[in-house]
C-alpha cells in the first residue's frame, strides 16, 4: 500500500502507528470471536473492513438489529459498518469512543476502532455502564416545586419570575 502521508499528515499518522496497542487489539479479537463463534484469520482491520463480522457481532448482543449484506461493492460494505455504528450507539456506547466508517474502511485510525469496540465490549460485559446521560424531562411536579419555592423574586428589567438559586434572568441575562 502506498503511503500518501507528507508533511503533518505523516507525523499524525506515525503517531497512530507508535500508539497501537497489539495486545489490546489481540483482546479485541478473542472477544469478538468468542461471540460470533468464529475464528478471525489475518489482519483484524482487513476482516472488519466488509462490516459483515461487525454485524454478527451486533446480531450476538441484540439479535435482528444490526442487518448485513456480503457484498465486494464499497458503499454495502461502508453501510454495514454503519449499521453496527447505529447499534452501539443504541446501546449506550458514547460518541466520543465511538469510531467513523472511514476509521475502518480506509484505515484512517485503527486506534479508534479498537476504542470503539473495547467500549461495546465494557457496555455488553457488564464492566462498565453505558456513558450517555441522557436526562429525562422534568415532571409536572418538579416543576410547580420550582415555580412554587421562588415566588418573591422577579427580574428588576423585565420582570420575569426568577429560577430558584439563580444568579442571572434566564429572559434576559439580568444579574439578579
Amino acid at each position: 500500500m502506498t503511503d500518501y502521508n507528507f508533511g503533518l499528515d505523516a507525523d499524525l499518522a506515525n503517531k497512530r502507528v507508535a500508539l497501537y496497542d497489539k495486545d489490546l487489539e489481540n483482546d479485541t479479537r478473542s472477544w469478538i470471536e468468542s461471540l460470533i463463534g468464529e475464528k478471525i484469520n489475518g489482519d483484524l482491520m482487513a476482516a472488519l473492513k466488509s462490516g459483515v463480522i461487525l454485524c454478527k457481532l451486533g446480531n450476538k448482543i441484540a439479535p435482528g438489529s444490526c442487518k448485513s449484506s456480503p457484498s465486494s461493492a464499497p458503499f454495502v460494505q461502508m453501510e454495514n459498518v454503519n449499521n453496527f455504528l447505529n447499534l452501539c450507539k443504541k446501546q449506550g456506547v458514547a460518541t466520543t469512543d465511538l469510531f467513523m466508517t472511514v476509521d475502518l474502511y480506509e484505515g484512517k485510525n485503527p486506534n479508534q476502532v479498537i476504542q470503539g469496540l473495547q467500549a461495546l465490549k465494557r457496555i455488553t460485559s457488564g464492566g462498565g455502564k453505558p456513558t450517555t446521560t441522557a436526562k429525562s424531562a422534568p415532571t409536572p411536579s418538579t416543576i410547580f416545586e420550582t415555580t412554587s419555592k421562588n415566588t418573591t423574586s422577579f427580574c428588576s428589567q423585565c420582570g420575569t419570575k426568577a429560577v430558584s438559586g439563580a444568579r442571572f434572568c434566564g429572559s434576559c441575562g439580568t444579574a439578579i
